[in-house]
Parts: C-alpha cells; structure tokens; sequence
C-alpha cells in the first residue's frame, strides 16, 4: 500500500511536470536546468522516453507527455537550435511559434543585426509574422515600443520596459497588461506602417482590436517608471464605451427612464446624452476615431454615454458614411431620441485634440454654447 505522504510526493511532482508542458519551458519538459549539455539532454531523454513511452506507460497523458517530450528533445539536441532557444526562450516569453523565433533568430543572424529585448522575460518580439495575430482580438492592454539598436533612449527604456513585463506576470494588478517590442531595424516595414516618427516611442493598444484595416492605439506620453507606464495603460483598458448589437438595441437602452437623485429641472429638460459611432470593420479612419471616442467617454464620464454600433454585423441603412457619429438626447417628459450628427473634425494628428473638437461641438449642440474668439481691439493711430 501507498502511504499518504508517497501519493503526495507523485503529485506533486506530476503537477509540477503537468505545468512544465503548459508553459511551453522545453528545458522544464525535460526537466532539466537551462545550463544543460547537449550531452545532459540527450541522457534525460532516453530516460523520460522510457517511463513516458505508449507502450510502456498505459496513464492516459502519457502520449501526450511522450510527444512533448520528443519535441522538446528535437529542439535542445540540435546545437544550432539550441543556440537560438538558449537567446530567446520559449513561447510565454517571446510571443511566438517555436518556427517562428527560429525564422526569426536565423534571419536578424543573417542581417547581423542586435535584438535589445531578446531573452527578456515576458516581452513579446513582435514582427510581421506575429503582429496582427497577437494585437487583434486580444483581451489585454498591449504595451508595444518600436525601436532601433543604435537608439541611446531604446537602450536607456529597456530596462525600464523589461521590469514592467515583468511586473504583469508578477502582480495580478497589471495581469492583463502586456509589453511587446518591434525592432525597426529589422521591420521597418511595420514603424512605416504604424507611422513611427522617432524611435523608442510606445504606443498603447486598447483590447478587443478589430485589427482588419487598422488598430487603434495611441502614442503614451508619460513618464517610462514601470508602474507610472502600467498605470496608465490599465486606465486605457476600462470599458466605457457600449458595444451595441444593434441600432435597435441602443435606442431601447437610451430610451429607458433615467433614476435621477437630484431635484428635477422640470418637463423638457436634458435626461440623457448619447454618442453614437456607427463604424465598419476594415475602414481605417473608424478606428482612428475610437481613440477619440475612449477619450471622449472618459472624460464625459457621469455626463455623456458613448456606444458603438458595427454596421458589418447589423443594418445601418440611414448612415450616410464611415465613420458616421450622432448625438442622441433624451429629456424629462418627452417620448423619443433626439438625434443629431456630429460633424467633428477628424484631421487632428492626436486623438485627445479630436476628442476635445467632439466635446466641444456636443457643448454646442446640447448646451447652445458656442466658442467664439473675441475681436482683438483695433490699436488707434495717434
């Protein structure tokens, strides 16, 4: 009979192994230390492939351990890729593909070009081949420097971006926060294509991106202190803005009464103010202006609601254009929505400034306040 403290061992033990292969760690699936000998590996090896072997070991895991075994095997016995593995690490830190890093690794070689973030825990090396997939969709707040090897003020932000990588992984405060890293060097196509205009910059990218024609994201300006940066990009990650399945859907929502805790202002009165985004997936400046429209909803907060609406997914027949937004209204003793376009000016080269035109021209429309410079006095002749 097996005692209770033996059982606990094994399990103990198989957890361990069982979190080694989840982590994608080849070194921990062979259960070995990462200053290992090709020599080491192979002995390791012959021993696993023998207490995990099919025909051997009849647990139901056990196939599958044996093949990760065997993967992990064929990686860290091969001098070349072992090198690769050994500077880069395994897939939790890199952001990608086992062939990926190794095309990767070969072809920043080939180019006799340095990677400031290689081997750093928990950044993501971001390139063309990966880019798209971990951006679009992504539940996380994404972090993404673009930089250049030459650059002094990359090398003096590494630091300070590899500790914020690890303060995601490390304090469950920032855990859906993530930090990645495109060297221009080697991808100078993606710094054009993100429009990059000095290197080191790090732009911010919200989660849930469509991806498809463009990303939202805007550049962070703050200080480069580890929890100042994941601050600031946990902030960008609140949901503020409605995603409306429909126009229906939306019209219900704003249409429902309004609990108001102070003294009324009497019939006719504003009770409600909505701004309504009618985009479609793959338009380009739809998802320019939802950085504004974030904004736009933090900074209204308790005054104005945002909502969105995907006219790709649901009919949008009265919109005239994309992307299309209105100002809905709703007021105290009246039945239906007020509904008028917001014809902002999108040109602005930062998102906060086109947030503060939007701001301003709903001042307008709702309010009837209207900004008008002063005439400057006109200075006599003597």
């Amino acid at each position: 009979m097996w005692n209770h403290s033996v059982l606990l061992c094994l399990l103990v033990k198989f957890l361990s192994f069982w979190r080694s292969l989840a982590s994608g760690d080849f070194y921990k699936v062979l259960q070995l230390d990462r200053g290992a000998t090709i020599s080491d590996i192979k002995k390791q090896y012959r021993k696993l492939s023998m207490q995990y072997h099919p025909d051997k070991n009849k647990e139901k895991d056990a196939q599958r351990i044996f093949s990760e075994i065997a993967a992990a095997y064929e990686i860290l016995s091969d001098a070349s890729s072992k090198s690769i593995y050994d500077e880069y690490g395994h897939d939790d830190w890199t952001g990608m593909k086992w062939e990926q890093v190794k095309d990767y690794a070969t072809q920043l070689r080939s180019m006799r070009l340095s990677d400031l973030y290689k081997g750093k825990p928990y950044v993501a090396l971001m390139w063309r081949a990966n880019i798209d997939e971990l951006l679009t969709r992504s539940e996380n707040v994404w972090l993404v420097t673009f930089y250049h090897p030459n650059c002094g003020g990359c090398h003096a932000n590494m630091p300070k971006l590899a500790a914020a990588a690890k303060m995601t992984h490390d304090n469950p405060k920032f855990n859906k926060i993530r930090i990645g890293a495109v060297n221009c060097a080697f991808d100078v196509r993606q710094c054009h294509r993100f429009g990059v205009s000095h290197y080191g910059v790090v732009y911010v990218f919200p989660p849930n991106q469509f991806g498809a024609g463009g990303f939202d994201f805007e550049e962070y300006g703050g200080p480069m202190d580890p929890k100042t940066l994941l601050t600031a990009a946990k902030e960008s990650a609140r949901q503020l803005v409605v995603q409306a399945k429909s126009i229906r859907e939306l019209e219900k929502r704003v249409s429902q009464p309004v609990v108001k805790t102070g003294k009324s202002r009497g019939p006719g009165s504003i009770s409600s103010v909505w701004i309504a985004d009618f985009y479609k997936p793959g338009c380009p400046p739809c998802h320019r202006v939802q950085s504004a429209l974030r904004k736009v909803a933090q900074k209204a907060e308790g005054v104005a609601k945002v909502a969105t609406i995907d006219c790709g997914s649901t009919p949008c027949y009265n919109v005239k254009y994309f992307p299309y937004i209105e100002v809905w209204v709703t007021r105290e003793g009246q039945r239906g929505i007020e509904k008028m376009e917001l014809d902002y000016n999108e040109d602005h080269a930062h998102p906060a400034i086109t947030a503060m035109d939007m701001l301003g021209k709903i001042m307008r429309y709702i309010v009837g306040i209207e900004w008008e410079e002063k005439d400057q006095p006109v200075r006599e002749e003597l």
